[in-house]
């Protein structure tokens, strides 16, 4: 009488063990697969869109240097599909590369195009820079904030007034030529140059008049009382000097005279 091959009861066991693992490991593949296939649908339906939704054209409202400026530098982007052309970044990367734009506005019109409206800065003055000065030499343009946000092109004419002074005082004076501008153009288009001084700010301005403002929150005030003073019929028809470095005594003398009034 043959008795059974305990080897053989134990390895139909090992193999009935092994099938619900088997089984378990064939269900994570599966979902793996399953789970790497959507990702791939999802990301090349991400793509194809992101595609389709490239810019194609803009329309810009802007001065002509600056149009051409924002075109140029559309055309040149690395891509202007959807993604690298959101509004936001479009919007950043201008205003970094494009110094002559104060602001800009950029709307996205379904399905290709952009609307771009720009607002410009307005340059108050002329500064000549230094090296040293975080600056490379040249005469640049000044906004009303006081930033020096490049240099003048070749050819291009700026009747501006020159700021002679240090890049840090460029704010200060950039607040006293807008309240000049504004309150008093007449004397602001006759200003030839505007110095920082030891002791305040010197006004130059045509046929040798001057202004000497002390520095702090009174100049804007003096100016008033200056246009004022100037105003009256004793002193509208000369050219003069005025000194209001001293508080409580101010000297005004001919611009082509030393005498003291």
């Amino acid at each position: 009488m043959k008795t059974a091959n305990p080897r053989t009861n134990t390895r139909r066991i090992k193999e009935e063990m092994k099938t619900p693992r088997t089984v378990a490991y064939r269900q994570i593949i599966l979902r793996c697969f399953g789970a790497c296939l959507l990702i791939a649908l999802i990301v090349s339906g991400l793509y194809t869109m992101n595609q389709s939704l490239s810019i194609t054209q803009w329309k810009v409202t802007a001065s002509a240097p600056i149009k051409a400026a924002i075109e140029a530098h559309l055309r040149q982007s690395e891509s202007l599909d959807f993604w690298h052309s959101r509004p936001s970044a479009l919007r950043q990367s201008m205003l970094n590369t494009i110094p002559d734009i104060a602001d800009v506005q950029i709307q996205r019109q379904l399905p290709e195009t952009l609307l771009i409206h720009v607002t410009p800065r307005k340059p108050i003055a002329l500064w000549q820079g230094k090296p040293g000065q975080d600056a490379k030499e040249g005469l640049y343009l000044v906004d009303e904030y006081g930033a020096a946000y490049r240099t003048r092109q070749h050819g291009e004419s700026s009747d501006l007034p020159v700021l002679r002074m240090t890049k840090d005082k460029l704010p200060k004076a950039a607040t006293l030529l807008t309240h000049l501008h504004v309150k008093y153009n007449t004397w602001f288009t006759h200003l030839s140059e505007l110095k920082a001084e030891p002791h305040g700010w010197k006004f130059n301005f045509n046929d040798g008049q001057q202004w000497f403002l002390a520095a702090g929150t009174e100049a804007q005030k003096n100016i008033a009382t200056i246009q004022s003073l100037l105003s009256q019929p004793r002193w509208r028809a000369g050219h003069w000097r005025v000194n209001t470095y001293m508080e409580n005594r101010w000297f005004i003398r001919p611009a082509a005279s030393k005498g003291v009034i």
